[in-house]
């Protein structure tokens, strides 16, 4: 005699319950943001001027996932391919496809990005370590 055949299986006491997945994630955004989407651009662009000069793996990884969730929209129907190895790469690609994109919706032109001046870039949507010069500024090469 098996354990079920003992056990006291009444099926009438048990209900089937529908399995629940979770919820959608809430997406991000921006408050006050315009038809353009400019400042979410900006806070994408800021997300990639605070990334690693020398990525490891799982900055790549975590850097990836960020950018696939809170940015995937700005994305629709193409298709979204990070240059994870730099700071500089990711910030090149991230200001070539907020150019992309601007271009497709007619844009004015004060929302397109020199992509060629890097470190114009760096300084408007990254870290700010002139608040450091003072204290480490005696360190060689942390700032030209």
């Amino acid at each position: 005699m098996s354990f079920a055949e003992t056990a006291d299986c009444d099926s009438k006491k048990y209900t089937l319950v529908k399995p629940t997945y979770g919820t959608d994630p809430v997406m991000f955004k921006v408050a006050g943001d315009n038809k353009f989407k400019s400042k979410k651009w900006d806070a994408l662009m800021s997300d990639c001027a605070f990334y690693f000069d020398k990525p490891t793996l799982k900055d790549e990884s975590s850097m990836k996932k960020t950018l696939m969730t809170k940015y995937d929209d700005l994305f629709v129907g193409t298709a979204m391919k990070p240059t994870l190895q730099s700071r500089k790469d990711l910030l090149g690609w991230a200001c070539t496809a907020q150019n992309s994109w601007m271009t497709a919706k007619d844009a004015p032109e004060q929302h397109m990005i020199d992509c060629t001046r890097y470190q114009v870039m760096l300084d408007k949507y990254g870290p700010d370590y002139s608040s450091l010069k003072g204290r480490v500024g005696y360190i060689r090469g942390l700032f030209d």
